[in-house]
């Protein structure tokens, strides 16, 4: 029994011995693909990075030149700052392109983004121009027919441009996914799931700082704009508002935020009858998507008192094109309401002493 039995082990004993070498074997091919599959997810994951942040970039960038010469317009001077502001802007924007075009070059949306950035710029030079010649209305009319919808169209080219790269990203995750489940037919699945869900999570993070970037960079420009901001959903609430805007208004941000603007600083007609929020320019703005500019209206501080601003109104528009809101921006134009009626007065007695001057 003895020998009956060690001779039937021995065969058992070698296939296993063999299945132990033939497992480790595949164990190494394994490891080399997915440590290929691992330096391949880096790769695609420090692209996408890269390509994310360079595109965040643009688009502050684009969001701050449009601030400056809005900014410029109101406060009708161009000076040799603003100019040089400019034109760092514009450099850092000629940078991020280009370095967008190496990571990205085969991308057909980036043509359109580079037609639509050219056009941007030029108009933007064409309105400085006017506005370094002091012809401050010119400028105003020229940004509201031109300069707006050429940076409509620039924001458009840069959503566009995101979402190719999104499916880019999803087409080449696809293919790490089939490359995947070859790793997983030979029996080491679980290596590959840990792989792809590390990716996964690495993406989101890396997308979620770049976000993050770029919302920290939106809140410094609209915190140094003189010009009060504030944004509305579709109810009317206040989403977001800047310093310059509360200073004005007279109000903490905590208690503004999730409150209904026109019923706080905009109910009210300059003539002191109710102002119905559907006769408002701004709410009829987020009806129809028109940009609106006003000159002769008043807003209402936390103590009851007005003063006179002109605003514009601005439709905040989802991925998908759908309106979710509207942007406002304000000026207080007391010191320029009282300088008119001051030239009013000084040149009815102008007038009057002329006639005197006449009748004697």
């Amino acid at each position: 029994m003895s020998d009956s039995h060690l001779s039937s082990a021995a065969p058992g004993t070698g296939f296993r011995h063999w299945l132990g070498w033939l497992f480790l074997g595949v164990a190494f091919v394994v490891v080399g693909g997915v440590a290929v599959i691992i330096d391949r997810l880096w790769e695609r994951a420090d692209e996408g990075y890269h390509v994310q942040t360079e595109l965040a970039f643009l688009q502050a960038d684009a969001y701050e030149l449009d601030a400056l010469e809005w900014e410029t317009i109101h406060k009708k001077k161009v000076n040799e700052e603003s100019s040089e502001h400019m034109e760092k802007i514009q450099t850092r924007m000629h940078g991020h392109f280009s370095r967008l075009g190496l990571l990205a070059s085969s991308l057909p949306q980036l043509e359109e983004f580079n037609k639509s950035y050219r056009a941007y710029v030029l108009l933007v030079d064409q309105e400085f121009k006017l506005l370094a010649a002091a012809k401050f209305k010119e400028a105003e009319e020229f940004d509201v027919a031109k300069v707006d919808p050429a940076f409509d169209g620039l924001k458009t080219a840069l959503e566009e441009t995101g979402n190719a790269l999104e499916k880019m990203a999803v087409r080449s995750l696809g293919l790490v996914r089939a490359g995947t489940l070859l790793v997983l037919l030979s029996g080491v699945g679980l290596i590959g799931a840990l792989v792809w869900q590390f990716n996964k999570k690495r993406r989101v993070v890396e997308v979620a700082a770049a976000e993050r970037r770029l919302r920290d960079q939106h809140a410094l420009i609209l915190n140094s704009l003189a010009e009060g901001v504030h944004g509305l959903d579709l109810d009317g609430q206040i989403t977001f508002e800047n310093p310059a805007s509360t200073a004005m208004l007279g109000y903490e941000i905590p208690n503004l935020i999730g409150r209904p603007a026109h019923r706080l600083m905009h109910h009210t007609r300059p003539n002191g009858t109710p102002y119905p929020q559907s006769e408002c320019p701004i709410y009829a703005t987020m009806r129809d998507g028109l940009v609106r500019q006003v000159r002769d209206e008043v807003f209402w501080r936390k103590n009851g008192t007005s003063f006179p601003v002109e605003y514009k109104s601005t439709p905040l528009h989802h991925e998908d094109g759908r309106i979710i809101g509207a942007t406002v921006v304000f000026t207080d134009i007391t010191e320029r309401k009282a300088a008119e009626t001051k030239l009013a007065e000084l040149h009815k007695q102008l007038l009057d002493a002329s006639r005197q001057a006449g009748m004697a």
